[in-house]
């Protein structure tokens, strides 16, 4: 509804006028998407969700997959070697970089990061609101019983949601793919490539992320679920 809009509005707002002007100025790419994904994590599940402990939840569960899922691909990024060069506008950004302090790398792996927030933050809130919805009804439930039912209907949406990212990315690269197929390059060489190993980390680290989001997410909700009803009040 509207607060999905506003939450819309301040993300856009934030990429275009705090994180890339920064990183236009030479500042981490890296800590900015940090910041950047901190932001919009708690501003966007506070409008959404409101000011209550499933929010509060959702948050942490999603804040440290989207922490996880960068450091994967930062590990993974520096074991590949990979240079940030994957396409069109990264190289042209390599013939500036003399005149400007950019770092090509960096705005790789800051990407990653931006690009798996919607899909953590969607997991994050959908298991931390089941969670919630099932002690509503069941409030007899204990705290491992609550996990465990978080754990269940996470199992379901991590598999939708891994595919959303992987095919997402996947569909960005079907001109290169093609390309690849058109000169018959081998498998092994393919998948070295800068382009191809990049949307590889991208999904793999994504989908990581996606992963470990779910019981960090239901272990946070069962520990702030209270079971007396004056303590209760700001649960939902």
């Amino acid at each position: 509804g509207l607060m999905a809009l506003i939450s819309l509005v301040i993300t856009g707002l934030l990429i275009a006028f705090f994180m890339l002007p920064l990183m236009f100025k030479g500042y981490s790419p890296i800590l900015l998407a940090v910041i950047t994904a901190s932001i919009v994590i708690f501003l966007s599940l506070m409008l959404i969700g409101g000011f209550n402990k499933k929010s509060l939840a959702a948050i942490i569960g999603t804040a440290t997959g989207v922490v996880i899922a960068g450091i994967i691909s930062l590990i993974s990024g520096r074991l590949a070697h990979l240079t940030g060069i994957t396409g069109e506008a990264s190289e042209q950004l390599v013939y500036i970089v003399s005149d400007f302090p950019i770092n090509i790398k960096g705005i790789m792996f800051a990407g990653i990061i931006i690009s798996s927030l919607g899909a953590v933050m969607d997991v994050g809130m959908s298991i931390a609101s089941v969670i919630f919805e099932i002690h509503k009804k069941a409030p007899g439930l204990s705290k491992t019983e609550l996990f465990k039912s978080g754990m269940n209907v996470g199992k379901d949406i991590i598999g939708t949601m891994a595919n959303t990212l992987i095919l997402a990315f996947a569909g960005g690269s079907l001109c290169v793919m093609i390309l690849l197929m058109a000169y018959d390059m081998p498998y092994f060489r393919a998948i070295n490539l800068n382009t191809v190993s990049t949307e590889i980390i991208q999904g793999l680290s994504g989908s990581i992320g996606l992963i470990l989001t779910v019981p960090i997410t239901s272990i946070a909700s069962a520990l702030f679920i209270t079971k007396s009803p004056r303590e209760n009040f700001n649960n939902d």
